[in-house]
């Protein structure tokens, strides 16, 4: 049988260790627990990652990576100048991210933890999503004629992405109490009477 190299053991732990994290929270995960579902000796974890800790951190930056935001942003098809596609984008990709990768839903779950019962290392998450955050502040300081850098532009980005999360993790409540399956169109449309242009004579 052909050995994973290092970089594929260590994604194999990180694969094992985030849906514990995500489930369990840091303290309860035990290192041995994660060995043994990851199927390699606990050595290999204080090998590859020194600690538990580091281990935690490097599955919050998996968690927080896993969808390819930025590379949204860099696709040249998005028209650069219309603000709200733009963020219709984002919302489009970040939900159909969630519902049709059901591996990924543990990184969704372990940020929204994060968000909602910050550790030690809820720094790291911060670190990770300034540029995501910037980015959909600005979107919304153009659709709503804000400074980008204003309260409101920088709350209403990080309550974007807050909600994204919230819509992906329980999309199935929220088809069950409207009683019939809720498509992720109408799931984006209503983000977007959120966060879109607002009419100042309704």
């Amino acid at each position: 049988m052909a050995q994973l190299d290092s970089a594929s053991v260590k994604t194999k732990i990180i694969l094992s260790a985030g849906p514990l994290f995500a489930d369990l929270g840091f303290d309860i995960v035990s290192v041995r627990e994660i060995a043994a579902i990851a199927g390699v000796h606990f050595s290999a974890i204080n090998y590859h990652f020194g600690t538990k800790e580091n281990l935690y951190i490097e599955s919050l930056r998996f968690a927080a990576t896993l969808g390819d935001v930025d590379g949204f942003i860099q696709r040249p098809e998005v028209p650069g100048d219309d603000p709200v596609l733009q963020l219709r984008g984002i919302a489009e990709l970040c939900l159909k991210d969630y519902l049709t990768n059901p591996e990924s839903t543990w990184a969704i779950r372990l940020v929204a933890r994060e968000i909602l019962k910050p550790s030690p290392f809820a720094d790291v998450l911060i670190e990770i999503w300034t540029p995501w955050l910037d980015h959909v502040s600005q979107l919304i300081a153009k659709i709503r004629g804000w400074d980008s850098a204003s309260d409101e532009a920088q709350f209403h980005s990080a309550m974007f992405f807050m909600i994204l999360d919230s819509i992906g993790q329980y999309h199935k409540i929220i088809g069950a109490t409207a009683g019939q399956p809720v498509e992720p169109d109408w799931m984006v449309d209503q983000i977007m009477d959120l966060f879109g242009p607002k009419n100042p004579n309704p």
